[in-house]
């Protein structure tokens, strides 16, 4: 299955004081033709008490990616992006994928480094252990509604990042 990054629903997750960040994500978006993209407004909320300073806004993350992949449920594939990512060099905006692919991760993340990745060639790899949630775009509702379900899981009941 080939994914035209240009042609899918795209909503970037922004908090509302970000204007710079709000600026810059449009201009990307524009910058690469993708058609259909839109501010989504970040949420703030407290962390539980000795929440280490590192993962302070980490509630509000979770939630606002609960928030709107709920959004965009309705409307997959669709690309959710963080307000502060970048382009690299190595862009391309078709991605050819295996037609059973629930997700596609763009980009890279150093994360705690326990994940494993798989080459599955022309530049992609399978990865397991790993949620980030900072550039995806989402194929299928059953792997959106685990997203949702995992995320809900480590924000509400463990206290932690989900990603």
């Amino acid at each position: 299955m080939i994914i035209d990054i240009r042609d899918l629903t795209c909503r970037w997750i922004n908090l509302d004081t970000a204007t710079e960040n709000a600026k810059s994500m449009n201009d990307l978006c524009d910058s690469l033709s993708i058609g259909s993209h839109e501010r989504f407004s970040a949420r703030t909320l407290p962390s539980p008490e000795g929440t280490p300073p590192t993962e302070i806004h980490y509630r509000g993350v979770g939630q606002s990616h609960i928030d709107c992949l709920t959004s965009v449920r309705d409307q997959l594939p669709a690309l959710v992006l963080e307000d502060d990512v970048e382009v690299s060099e190595d862009y391309s905006p078709l991605i050819e994928v295996p037609d059973n692919t629930d997700a596609i991760y763009l980009g890279i993340s150093h994360g705690d480094g326990a994940y494993k990745a798989m080459d599955i060639g022309n530049g992609l790899a399978k990865i397991s252990e790993v949620l980030a949630a900072h550039a995806v775009v989402y194929l299928t509702e059953r792997y959106l509604d685990a997203v949702v379900s995992v995320a809900n899981h480590c924000i509400h009941e463990i206290y932690r990042p989900f990603d």
